[in-house]
């Protein structure tokens, strides 16, 4: 009998020893598995940061760009309604002297 109960001692000992070393691997494990997703976290944080910030860059390129082209769209056609104009003076003025030199 004293023989059984040191063998299930011996094996409860054993098996709080296992029991422990398991505990030890799975919170090991845990923490891994832990550091892992933050890591993942921190990198889409950093990767939307930069995507924004290039969104945000051709963004305001973009706008430039189309404020610069709208810019020289409205000078030439200013200049080409101001050269119809002359000329349309021109051609009634032209027009005038033809019938004055009629009548």
């Amino acid at each position: 009998m004293d023989s059984q109960l040191v063998e299930m001692d011996r094996d409860y000992n054993v098996m709080l020893m296992e029991r422990i070393e398991s505990k030890k691997q799975l919170e090991a494990k845990f923490q891994d598995i832990q550091r892992k997703i933050q890591a993942n976290r921190d990198f889409t944080k950093a990767e939307t940061k930069r995507v924004n910030d290039t969104l945000k860059a051709f963004r305001a390129k973009f706008e430039h760009k189309l404020r610069v082209l709208r810019e020289k769209f409205e000078a030439k056609l200013d200049a080409m309604r101001s050269h119809n104009r002359t000329e349309f003076k021109n051609a009634e003025q032209r027009l005038d002297r033809l019938e004055n030199s009629i009548a």
